[in-house]
């Protein structure tokens, strides 16, 4: 056999057992420009090419500035088909502001999935993703409570106690309080949000994957909105000006583990990240094998 393709075969393997699988996933990142939250969305975004190689993260202000969740009614078929051609977009907690309709029909119809860390925008006045009167506050946390371990939100952490560490120290998180209701997504955790009353915990993720007829019901009648596609709302820290920013300055290594898992997660099928680079790894572990037991025969 020629030896040059043995050697090759070791040098591709090395590089999918390095980690660097390499294949594109394109991500909006909502945040407008002159916004207070746009500079820390540019840090957000590449904090997450950083660590995710292939993942490339787009803003909003650079490919059309009136695409945030604070203006408008309505999305034109031109915006709708630029947001359809991207992977995923996250509104980060600190990327838009404003009140009043924001367009929630256009914006759930959205077939790309979405990772909406911004709790302003839930509401029955925005997206609809909880019911009427449901109210956001601030507050302190740091705990995730754990709902179901079996999620994606939480491969290669540690959910045996119960509960995840997500931030280091204590973060001011802007809390969902639990709706009169029921969601129709899985509620895969809960915050710490009150640990001192019993019952007080509240949604911190959920996760609709677009099947969902409702983002919710209440008293046996469903909402007024639908899920478009994969859908994550998964809190934001609310401190200071970490509201968005670069994570690894906020969470603790298990938390940044769980926000990347939400974005992988979000976005469609084909596969995650961790999928790919499981499947590159294996690969990369038989080219090298081969390559071994050629040069010892």
């Amino acid at each position: 056999m020629n030896k040059s393709k043995y050697i090759l075969s070791g040098v591709l393997g090395a590089a999918f057992l390095s980690g660097g699988v390499a294949y594109g996933q394109n991500i909006l990142m909502l945040a407008t420009d002159g916004h207070d939250g746009e500079p820390l969305a540019r840090d957000f975004g590449a904090w997450i090419e950083t660590e995710r190689p292939g993942y490339t993260v787009d803003i909003s202000a650079d490919v059309d500035n009136s695409l945030t969740t604070a203006t408008g009614t309505s999305i034109s078929s031109g915006q709708m088909a630029t947001l359809n051609s991207y992977d995923l977009i996250i509104s980060p907690r600190g990327g838009t502001g404003g009140s009043g309709n924001f367009g929630s029909t256009d914006w759930n119809n959205v077939s790309t999935g979405i990772l909406n860390m911004n709790p302003f925008s839930y509401g029955d006045d925005r997206w609809q993703w909880i019911p009427a009167g449901t109210t956001t506050s601030a507050k302190a946390m740091g705990q995730m409570i754990v709902q179901d371990s079996t999620s994606p939100l939480f491969d290669g952490v540690d959910t045996s106690g119960g509960s995840v560490d997500m931030y280091q120290g204590t973060q001011e998180n802007m809390s969902v309080e639990w709706p009169a209701g029921d969601f129709t997504g899985n509620v895969v955790s809960l915050t710490d949000a009150d640990p001192a009353v019993e019952g007080q915990d509240e949604p911190w993720v959920i996760m609709w994957d677009g099947s969902e007829s409702a983002f919710y019901v209440v008293d046996g009648t469903p909402g007024d909105q639908a899920p478009g596609g994969r859908r994550t709302m998964f809190l934001g820290t609310n401190t200071g000006n970490t509201i968005a920013g670069v994570p690894s300055d906020v969470y603790t290594a298990d938390g940044q583990t769980v926000l990347l898992n939400a974005i992988d997660s979000t976005i469609p099928e084909p596969g995650t990240y961790a999928l790919f680079a499981g499947f590159g790894a294996l690969g990369g572990v038989l080219l090298l094998r081969r390559w071994r037991l050629a040069k010892s025969s």
